[in-house]
């Protein structure tokens, strides 16, 4: 039978197909990177909620704040950090630890992805 299909060449373009998977790749990078630094960014405002929570409890700022879960508690209960009066703690001191905190979350994150 004249022109069967397993006697025609196949002809395709490699360099369009090869240029899609690159676009592909760049485009799941991107999307990867941007949800690190979404979860960096998440991580590093826990930190500071974590932070200034304890600055809180160590001078007795439940004592003075409007909610009355963290008078009860006589702590800090609140994401809203609403026990911390501002400049509680030398900006140094708080950078400080927030810092440490974010390390210490950093090496927990590490330690659970190590275990899977």
């Amino acid at each position: 039978m004249a022109g069967d299909v397993d006697d025609v060449e196949v002809i395709y373009d490699d360099e369009f197909l090869a240029r899609r998977d690159r676009e592909a790749e760049r485009a799941r990078a991107v999307a990867e990177a941007e949800m690190l630094q979404a979860l960096r960014a998440e991580d590093r405002e826990r930190s500071k909620r974590a932070v200034r929570r304890r600055m809180s409890d160590s001078l007795g700022g439940w004592r003075r704040c409007r909610l009355k879960v963290c008078r009860r508690a006589r702590c800090c209960r609140t994401d809203a950090t609403q026990c911390v009066g501002h400049n509680a703690w030398p900006l140094a001191e708080e950078t400080a630890a927030i810092e440490a905190y974010y390390e210490a979350l950093q090496r927990h994150w590490q330690a659970v992805a190590a275990q899977r």
